[in-house]
């Protein structure tokens, strides 16, 4: 377990045991309820990137066996994908097939057309299905899925991608006083959707959670910035409650004589360089997070713990 996970888990544990207890009621569920949803409403992907995207689509019933169709929507958006020429399909027959299981994956492959053509869009809506089962949840939700399919010909192309890693330095300690060893991150890095914002790019993974942050660069000064900003429902990545994160800088201020070591201060802004030819981001001098538990939740409520890393270095694997 890395120090991230290792700090969430002891700010989260006593939380989870307390709110677990309690009897959980016995609800039956009835195959005349049945129902096929999309799991998520929306997905982001590089035209560039050679994954496969998975998009879950559910099945609401004992057994599960059916097949439900959908189609592909590119009506209402601004940028619409064209299917052959920005994706393709891979999902045989535009037919999700359940043989037992209750999860099962729509693919669809992005297709680089190295032109500069901004973001597009496209939907998927799911249709009919051969067991009459209700198409959606309540109120029809979960009935579409969203797909943003992000230009890679960008100003900042050379820090775009799925295959950077990020190094961070924490300023913590083990139990015997030695500071924690610098630990590496999977970190994936797109544009901004912000029309004409092609100054901000969104990391995802820093920390180890699942949350992208904007960061604004300047061609001119070789600059980076993120500004201190509350992150709302981030995932924790070790128990999977939702948290609140927010980023800041941060540099030491007066001595402590009490505690026998230099005051914390936050600062505002996270200020970094980066090097598009060397394609890596650097801050230097770190940032400090803060982890905060949701007002809403009765255990958690102030309770907080903050993460400072003192350097970190976002590059190419």
């Amino acid at each position: 377990m890395n120090y991230i996970t290792k700090i969430a888990a002891s700010l989260m544990a006593g939380i989870l045991i307390l709110s677990s207890c309690g009897e959980v009621e016995k609800q039956d569920f009835k195959d005349s309820d049945a129902y096929f949803a999309f799991e998520t409403s929306k997905s982001v992907m590089l035209e560039n990137d050679i994954r496969t995207l998975r998009i879950p689509v559910s099945l609401a019933k004992s057994t599960g066996i059916g097949e439900v169709t959908f189609e592909v929507v590119t009506e209402g958006f601004d940028n619409p994908a064209v299917e052959g020429e920005d994706f393709t399909v891979k999902t045989s027959n535009k037919t999700v097939a359940f043989e037992g299981d209750w999860v099962k994956n729509i693919e669809i492959k992005m297709i680089d057309n190295y032109v500069r053509d901004g973001d597009k869009k496209f939907k998927l809506l799911l249709k009919d299905n051969n067991i009459g089962a209700g198409i959606g949840m309540a109120n029809n939700a979960n009935t579409e899925h969203i797909i943003t399919i992000s230009d890679n010909e960008h100003p900042l192309a050379g820090l775009i991608g799925y295959d950077f890693q990020a190094t961070e330095q924490s300023i913590a300690t083990d139990a015997d006083g030695i500071q924690i060893a610098p630990y590496t991150l999977d970190v994936e890095i797109r544009p901004d959707t912000v029309a004409g914002r092609d100054d901000r790019l969104l990391v995802k993974g820093l920390l180890g959670v699942p949350q992208e942050l904007c960061m604004v660069f300047d061609t001119e000064t070789g600059v980076v910035s993120m500004e201190g900003e509350k992150y709302y429902n981030v995932i924790d990545p070790y128990f999977g409650i939702a948290i609140e994160l927010t980023f800041y800088g941060w540099h030491y201020g007066d001595y402590d004589e009490e505690n026998d070591k230099p005051t914390i201060v936050r600062d505002l802004v996270t200020v970094g360089t980066f090097d598009l030819e060397a394609q890596e981001i650097i801050f230097d001098a770190g940032y400090l997070a803060q982890i905060t538990g949701p007002s809403t939740h009765p255990y958690v409520g102030l309770s907080y713990t903050t993460l400072i890393i003192e350097h970190c270095r976002i590059a190419k694997k």
